[in-house]
């Protein structure tokens, strides 16, 4: 026949429990540093800082002074100008820009619903190279998208003047 043992809660001696604990403290307290050391550690080899800039630009027609003047039309130019923010071309005119053989950070660009707004956001591990990939799309969008259409003109809302004082703090 099988010994089972069975496990009473009145057998325990919580004073023993106590007295134990409290002579091997160190133990305790060592394993606890000793995790913390660890997952700390962990932590610094793996997080990579991520920075990222944006700036706001509305779309309008040329020629057009009033910015709701037809917004499904400058919608339409908003897509256009999203698709030459994300293009390869504009990566390899940025990169000659700077003086580097490929960029090194994201560009991406969203539009904002029902609006003719654009939001660019650059994210770099760096951020004064976030705010020149920025600068660089800003100044040479231009060269790229005239070969597709030349009735439409970006005008920036946010100065990034103010961005690079943020970046420098």
């Amino acid at each position: 026949m099988e010994d089972t043992k069975e496990f009473r809660l009145e057998e325990i001696s919580f004073r023993s429990i106590f007295i134990d604990l409290l002579r091997n403290a160190w133990v305790i307290l060592l394993m606890v540093i000793a995790a913390s050391l660890a997952v700390t550690g962990v932590e610094k080899l793996i997080y990579v800082p991520e920075y990222s800039t944006s700036a706001t630009m509305v779309v309008n027609a040329k020629g057009s002074n009033s910015t709701y003047n037809s917004l499904s039309l400058t919608s339409q130019m908003a897509d256009i100008f999203s698709e030459v923010f994300s293009s390869d071309v504009l990566r390899s005119r940025i990169a000659e820009d700077l003086g580097v053989t490929d960029i090194e950070g994201e560009i991406s660009c969203s539009i904002i619903e029902e609006t003719n707004l654009i939001v660019l956001r650059v994210t770099s591990s760096d951020p004064r190279q976030a705010y020149l990939i920025i600068r660089s799309a800003l100044e040479n969008y231009d060269t790229v998208s005239d070969y597709l259409f030349s009735n439409a003109v970006l005008r920036t809302l946010e100065d990034l003047r103010f961005l690079i004082a943020r970046l420098m703090c």
